[in-house]
């Protein structure tokens, strides 16, 4: 539709930036945020110094885990491990004769079996290469076992640690992304999952040990050493097995859902007991708010619980059904909202758990955005939107969420898969409004295709759609691959005879991207929404009175640059002898066909001059 701009004399010289952003001062999220994102920028940074080739292998498709058994035996004093790990999987490829598994260069295979015999492997790059007993076909099963030792390389970034605190030993594990391999051969992928795994751990008889699932047997050796198996009867993602031990005192909670109850067991240190617990015991709390929002809790037949660890190289890491916390975080003002972040991981990371590490916003995603949940449970959508407000640090945001997946920890964690991950959480629930959003994640969360499971972005979008019945690859393409963020260029127009107003939008993308985005409108007091599409958009809604205000995004919902109001501007007036040159900018609407000029003197009403339509940039009046 062309349009015609009627051109005042009277005009507006200065954009109009319309959106204005509130941090809230209590609880004060913007410290909290920055505490947290701080501590991102260090664990980057630590990251960084060890640059570790993350790579998989490529010949790993020919076998799909079913089961791992780990029975490792730490000796704290010399930090000396022995262990044997045993895998069964079933074969997926005909012919299959040689299979390949993750394990570091750093610590000695002695011995590799099938069936009672040793079999033929090398070992290099952190690949264990291994010749079967036999040729094996798709659906075979195969059991063999690795038995290995040595000393874990502590200086790496992620593996097995042996730390300290007043005085007292505390080895524990710390392997994402990738470093279940740095202490046991696997095939160390999100994408594989084992239907199960029992961990049997030997470590002296003074010591309390953390792992996952449930404590199903503990056996004093009479050697001064104890022995724990620990049984983890769910699917569970390598990265996510764990280990932590030391003196801990362990303070035990109960969650209750119906008729069913869960132990919740947080093993502390005895130095920071009164501290943990005035901060852990919100946690079932936090689990009968979060299974309202995502489903029941995933693990329900097992526990869920913290273990403390000293230099955990991470604020905390969400371990299956134990999240291991770092011990100098637990009187920070930001660890209650870390507590639910890692809760949340129980749902989307554990329970559904990333096919690939390219798609890692998705739990980081979905994990800081149930921070926001919480932040809104606790204080209403003030608590929400200040939150969401905390996240938005500008251009730090500007890189896209896709990521290498097979790049280092460094280039795979950072502030973007968090704090972007969850503004498109957030503007993916404006787009499809409160019912769809929260039917879309708990329908994602309950699927059985995805539970236990795996699941990628496109998983997410199908689900959405499917919820919603909209169509949403214009929403995941550009948030998930583009860089930077739209910002707006916007102009009115008003209709006496038809009631209207119509909105013309231009999005442009700050990297050059382009952005499509349904934008939150409000139009004298009264709320809309328009779709703004890449470049020019049109928008009517009815007007039945003058235009007295409009604001985008007020309760900011979209992650953008601003909104900068176009109005037609005067290069130049030039008067002379009773005549006056006008010249404008050229506008920025390409649907404007032309203009007409006003003329108001003291006292008097506008009138019109032109006769026809005034195309071009310039209007030579010779009557004034």
């Amino acid at each position: 539709m062309k349009r015609i701009i009627s051109f005042l004399m009277v005009l507006v010289l200065t954009p109009n930036f319309l959106l204005s952003k509130n941090i809230g001062t209590y609880p004060d999220y913007q410290k909290i945020i920055e505490s947290t994102n701080l501590n991102l920028q260090q664990q980057a940074k630590y990251y960084e110094q060890f640059r570790e080739v993350l790579g998989d292998s490529k010949n790993m498709d020919n076998y799909d885990v079913t089961y791992y058994k780990i029975d490792i035996n730490i000796n704290i004093d010399t930090e000396f491990i022995e262990s044997e790990i045993t895998m069964s999987a079933l074969i997926c490829e005909d012919q299959t004769a040689e299979i390949e598994m993750n394990f570091t260069n750093n610590l000695t295979v002695t011995d590799i079996q099938q069936n009672g015999t040793s079999l033929t492997f090398s070992h290099a790059d952190e690949i264990i290469t291994i010749q079967l007993d036999d040729t094996y076909n798709i659906d075979n099963m195969i059991e063999i076992s690795i038995q290995y030792e040595g000393f874990p390389d502590t200086k790496l970034s992620d593996g097995m640690k042996f730390e300290s605190h007043s005085g007292n030993p505390n080895v524990f594990t710390m392997v994402s992304p990738k470093g279940a391999r740095k202490w046991w051969p696997c095939k160390d992928t999100p994408a594989d999952k084992p239907d199960s795994l029992d961990i049997r751990i030997t470590y002296p008889e003074e010591y309390v040990c953390a792992s996952n699932g449930l404590l199903i047997e503990h056996v004093n050796n009479g050697d001064g050493t104890v022995t724990d198996k620990w049984h983890e009867s769910y699917p569970i993602a390598t990265y996510l097995t764990s280990l932590a031990i030391t003196n801990y005192q362990i303070y035990s909670q109960i969650y209750t859902s119906g008729d069913e109850t869960m132990p919740i067991d947080h093993y502390l240190f005895p130095e920071l007991y009164d501290t943990c617990v005035n901060l852990f015991s919100i946690t079932p709390d936090m689990i009968t708010f979060f299974a309202s929002v995502y489903g029941e809790y995933p693990f329900l037949s097992e526990k869920y619980g913290h273990a403390l660890c000293a230099n955990l190289s991470c604020l905390a890491m969400e371990h299956q059904t134990c999240t291991s916390f770092r011990s100098g975080y637990v009187g920070d003002p930001g660890a209650e909202s870390t507590v639910a972040h890692e809760l949340a991981h129980q749902w989307a990371g554990d329970c559904l758990s990333i096919g690939s590490w390219a798609h890692v916003w998705l739990k980081e995603g979905f994990a800081r955005y149930s921070e926001a949940l919480w932040a809104e449970y606790l204080y209403g959508t003030q608590g929400l939107h200040d939150f969401m407000n905390a996240l938005d640090t500008g251009s730090n945001l500007d890189p896209c969420l896709y990521r290498d997946p097979d790049g280092s920890a460094s280039q795979i964690f950072n502030i973007v898969i968090y704090s972007k991950g969850a503004w498109t959480m957030h503007m993916l629930r404006s787009v499809l409004g409160d019912d769809d959003f929260f039917a879309t994640v708990y329908n994602l969360m309950q699927d059985p295709q995805y539970k236990y499971g795996n699941f990628l972005t496109d998983d997410l979008g199908d689900m959405a759609e499917s919820v919603s019945g909209m169509e949403l690859d214009w929403f995941f393409h550009e948030w998930f691959y583009n860089e930077g963020r739209p910002f707006y260029r916007f102009a009115t127009y008003t209709s006496d005879i038809e009631d209207s107003l119509i909105i013309t939008t231009q999005s442009e993308g700050t990297h050059g991207y382009n952005f499509a985005m349904c934008l939150p409108v409000c139009v004298n007091g009264n709320e809309h929404s328009i779709f703004a599409d890449s470049g020019f958009s049109y928008n009517t809604l009815p007007l039945a009175s003058t235009l007295d205000s409009l604001l985008f995004d007020t309760d900011n919902w979209v992650l953008d640059g601003g909104y900068n109001e176009m109005v037609p501007i005067l290069d130049e007036i030039e008067a002379s002898r009773g005549s006056i040159l006008l010249v404008w900018q050229d506008f920025f609407d390409p649907q404007i066909e032309g203009f007409n000029i006003y003329r108001k003197q003291a006292g008097e009403e506008y009138i019109k001059i032109n006769s026809e339509t005034v195309t071009g940039i310039s209007y030579f009046d010779e009557n004034v």
